[in-house]
């Protein structure tokens, strides 16, 4: 069974994926996933609960002044320059 956290989290990402776009704190997204320390581990948990609300599409990151800004678009791509970057890049998964 989930957590509130756990939930509270897949809330947020399915309103990215009906809105297109959404922001969360740093430190409010790790405390949802109970961690202290931003790594791979965070964002292949991110990436897990997206497929579960989503329909496949890249899920998009950009990095702000103490928050995430998230991103979803059918048809969205990102380029190396890209200020948003796919999810599974920072998760360290293949991209194909």
């Amino acid at each position: 069974m989930a957590s509130q956290n756990t939930l509270e989290l897949q809330r947020f990402l399915h309103s990215v994926w009906e809105v297109g776009v959404g922001q969360i704190r740093k430190a409010e997204l790790l405390f949802l996933l109970g961690r202290k320390r931003l790594t791979a581990s965070v964002w292949v948990e991110v990436q897990n609960i997206w497929l579960d609300v989503s329909e496949g599409e890249p899920l998009l990151l950009g990095e702000a002044d103490g928050a995430w800004a998230f991103a979803y678009g059918k048809g969205l791509r990102t380029s190396k320059d890209s200020w948003f970057q796919d999810v599974r890049k920072h998760a360290g998964m293949t991209i194909e």
